[in-house]
C-alpha cells in the first residue's frame, strides 16, 4: 500500500519524467543508464556515467526540475571491463530480489522499487515501518551473485484520515444544528 496521496504519487511520477525528458533531451546524456526515481520530491538518481562530467550534469539536470527538493545520486563509472557482470546478470538479480519481496508476506513489496547497478542491489521506496526495510535488505543480501545492498528505503506513514465533524446529542447540545433553507 503506497502511503502517499494519489496526488502526490501523480506529482512524484510527473517529477520522474521531466528529470527523464531533461537526460534524454541533453546530447551529452545516456537516457538508459541513469534511473531518476522520485518520492515525495526527493530525487534519487541511480545507474553509471561515462565521465564526471556526465555525472555532474545529471545531477544539476535533476537539481533544475520543478518539483525536486533534494537530489541523491547512487551513480557509479562505467565499467566496460567487468565481464562477470553484464545487463542480463544484474537483470536477473533484480529479478529475483523481486520475486523474494513479493513472496514475502510482511513487506508491501509494490512499494519496493529494485534496481541493479554493477550486480549491486538498490533498494528505494517508502514503506510503512523499519522492519520492511530489514527484511528487505535481508533478502537482497541472501540472492546468489549480489555483491551489495544500498537502501534508500524510508519509512513513511500515511496521514490519519481527517475526523468526522462532531454530531450533535443530548451529551453534546453546543454543537449547533444546520440551519433548514427558510427557518
Amino acid at each position: 500500500m503506497d502511503t502517499r496521496t494519489v496526488k502526490e504519487q501523480a506529482h512524484d511520477t510527473k517529477v520522474s519524467l521531466a528529470i527523464r525528458k531533461s537526460y534524454y533531451d541533453d546530447k551529452d546524456m545516456s537516457v538508459l543508464a541513469i534511473t531518476p526515481y522520485v518520492f515525495l520530491g526527493k530525487a534519487y538518481l541511480v545507474g553509471t556515467y561515462e565521465n564526471e562530467t556526465q555525472k555532474k550534469k545529471a545531477v544539476s539536470l535533476a537539481k533544475a526540475v520543478e518539483g525536486v527538493d533534494k537530489v541523491v545520486a547512487h551513480l557509479l563509472p562505467h565499467d566496460k571491463k567487468d565481464a562477470t557482470c553484464t545487463a542480463a546478470e544484474s537483470l536477473r538479480l533484480k529479478l529475483n530480489v523481486k520475486s523474494k519481496l513479493i513472496d514475502d508476506k510482511k513487506i508491501y513489496s509494490t512499494n519496493v522499487e529494485v534496481d541493479a547497478v554493477h550486480c549491486g542491489i538498490v533498494l528505494l521506496g517508502l514503506v510503512t515501518a523499519q522492519h520492511e526495510i530489514e527484511r528487505s535488505i535481508k533478502h537482497a543480501k541472501k540472492v546468489k551473485g549480489v555483491r551489495g545492498v544500498k537502501s534508500f528505503l524510508t519509512v513513511h506513514r500515511a496521514p490519519k484520515e481527517p475526523q468526522p465533524l462532531p454530531r450533535p446529542s443530548p451529551q453534546n447540545p453546543q454543537v449547533s444544528q444546520p440551519q433548514k433553507p427558510g427557518t
